[in-house]
């Protein structure tokens, strides 16, 4: 039997440029600045972004730190970012997506992760706890992007 999926899901509308909010928000060597529980995240290999680059991400969560390698699955500037995890402590995959609304740019981060056996009686909680998570990391990203005239890579 396959073990229960989440789905956490988080929206913003940032007034920012598409390509601003890309360019930050879809690195995910910044994701230590605004989102919470991420100690450490690492880009491999070198410093350009591109499909099929591996990140190395350790992570609070659910009380627990976690160690998560993925696959960068899409890169597409100034739209769009996916991930899958090939290796670490959980099954996971999702995406960021950067579009144009109006004068403003949403930003929306989502993602699929298998819980343990041991959490499924927990699932419901646990997948509005995340995206409760999730949504206060977009308005961090929100503020931090808001507040800051240029660049803040």
């Amino acid at each position: 039997m396959r073990p229960p999926t989440i789905t956490i899901t988080a929206s913003i509308l940032i007034d920012r440029s598409q390509e601003d909010v890309f360019t930050f928000a879809c690195d995910y060597r910044n994701d230590p600045q605004w989102r919470s529980g991420v100690a450490d995240m690492r880009l491999e290999p070198g410093t350009r972004l591109t499909t099929g680059h591996h990140t190395h991400e350790i992570m609070k969560v659910l009380g627990r730190t976690t160690t998560t390698e993925a696959e960068i699955t899409i890169h597409q500037p100034p739209h769009k970012t996916g991930f899958r995890t090939v290796g670490g402590d959980l099954t996971a995959n999702g995406h960021r997506l950067v579009e144009i609304e109006g004068r403003q740019t949403r930003f929306t981060y989502q993602a699929h992760a298998d819980l343990d056996r041991l959490y499924q009686p927990f699932t419901t909680p646990i997948q509005c706890l995340l995206t409760r998570r999730a949504q206060r990391d977009a308005n961090h990203l929100k503020a931090l992007l808001e507040r800051t005239q240029g660049c803040v890579c």
